[in-house]
This record gives C-alpha cells, structure tokens and sequence, in this order.
C-alpha cells in the first residue's frame, strides 16, 4: 500500500493521509477506537442513486480491510497535531477539523493570550469534598483560534468533573451579560449552559455528569408540566438547584 496515494475527506475537505493520521492520533490512542466511532470513514457507503454489485462491495471491504492492516502496523508511530501546528494550517477548512479532534481542553490549554475574567468555587452542602467544582472563565483572543477577521474574544468555561477529575471546556455567547467587562460572571455562564423548557417553581433539582445537565421536575405526572419560552436561570438560582455533580 502506498500511503502518499491515499486521501480521506471529512466534511467535504479532503485530507491528505499523514495530515488525516496525525489528526486522528490527536483524539484517538488506538485505531480500535478511531474504528469505532469513525464510521462514516472506516463503514462501506453506497452512494444514493447507485447499485454496487457484490464484486464492487466486495472489493472495497477488501481495501478496506487492507487500509486498517497498515493502520494497525503504523499507528504506534503516528505523531499527534497539537495545537501550535494545526493553527498554522493555511486552509480554513481544515484548520477546523484539526482543532476539532485535538479538543477543547488540549487547544484552549496551549493558547498563551487568553484572560482569566472570573472564578467561582463551589461548595455543596450535601458533600464532603468539593474537588473539582471549581469554574473559570477566560477571555480568548479571536486571532488565537484563527479567527482574523473577528474583533471580539472568544469567552470559555474551564470545569472538571468532580469524579473522574476529566477537564471540559464550554464556549459561551460573547453577547450575553456575562462576558461584558465590569459584569463577568463565571456562574451566570455556567447557568447559561443548561437550558430551561419549564416553569422554574417545578424544578426539583439539577445533575450534571461531565458536560450534560439534567434537569428534574418536581410533579406526579409529565402532564403537569407547564412548558414555558426557553430561557436560563440566573447563576445563583442554578447553583442553588445543583443536586450533584458527577
């Protein structure tokens, strides 16, 4: 196989494949997970309109097959992107998926102009320990992320989860209060995250696991529910609601 014939396209980018094994390597340690998850790329596809025949599926499941054998043979040796190189990545496009499969965490971690404009640390009543309840939001130069053409910072929450200690990053509207200087509030964006569909009396309590809020309803029955226009609570309201943080 020579891999310097090889090519991959990702939303319509195409990808040359050292470029695409070193954007995998950043998101995946093992080809069994980028197999996985990676479906759309490693699954045969038929292309609507068309009737491939058995001899045409079955010699892509061949070259297929082969592909993920070099893969496995090579990939221990595949250097990840980090950050700094994929910043530099000229087309726009790709640049974006690049920064998409390094992550939030290891991409907003290795950006040196940014601003830490509020911290709240929080502290349940209802646990010993209050490791990993702590939020920060930062002020990110747009230029940074290769935005060029955008004037206002790009604002983000930095949390961990107080279990598994896992970092998670959030961008946050820059045009909500929150992230206009003299009014920064890390807690009011942390509410801002969990969308409210219901009256607010109802609400029982609020879990979060990671990066995902569940939102439970104090009533008997779903039909008691009085659905409402979307809106957020405030920062206090919502920490007050938190039941636990897993």
């Amino acid at each position: 196989m020579n891999p310097s014939k090889l090519s991959f396209t990702i939303d319509n980018v195409p990808i040359k494949f050292d470029m695409f094994c070193s954007i995998m390597k950043a998101r995946y340690d093992t080809t069994a997970e980028m197999y996985r998850e990676e479906t759309d790329i490693f699954e045969p596809k038929i292309i609507e309109g068309t009737n491939l025949n058995m001899e045409h599926i079955n010699a892509y499941n061949k070259a297929l097959e082969e592909l993920k054998s070099f893969l496995d043979d090579i990939w221990a040796s595949v250097e990840a992107i980090d950050f700094k190189t994929a910043s530099h990545i000229e087309n726009i496009d790709l640049r974006r998926i690049a920064f998409f499969y390094i992550g939030p965490a290891q991409m907003f971690n290795n950006i040196e102009n940014k601003k830490k404009v509020d911290t709240f640390n929080f502290e349940p009543d209802n646990r010993e320990s209050n490791i990993g309840d702590t939020y920060h939001l930062w002020s990110i130069s747009p230029k940074e992320l290769g935005f060029e053409d955008r004037r206002r910072d790009v604002f983000a929450i930095q949390f961990w989860c107080p279990s598994t200690h896992r970092e998670y990053w959030a961008t946050v509207d820059d045009r909500e209060h929150f992230c206009q200087q003299g009014s920064y509030s890390v807690k009011d964006a942390v509410a801002w995250l969990c969308e409210i569909t219901h009256d607010k009396k109802q609400i029982k309590e609020i879990n979060r696991q990671g990066e995902v809020y569940t939102v439970t309803y104090d009533v008997k029955d779903s039909s008691e529910l009085k659905p409402v226009t979307p809106y957020y609570l405030s920062g206090d309201e919502f920490f007050k609601l938190i039941n636990q943080q897993t």
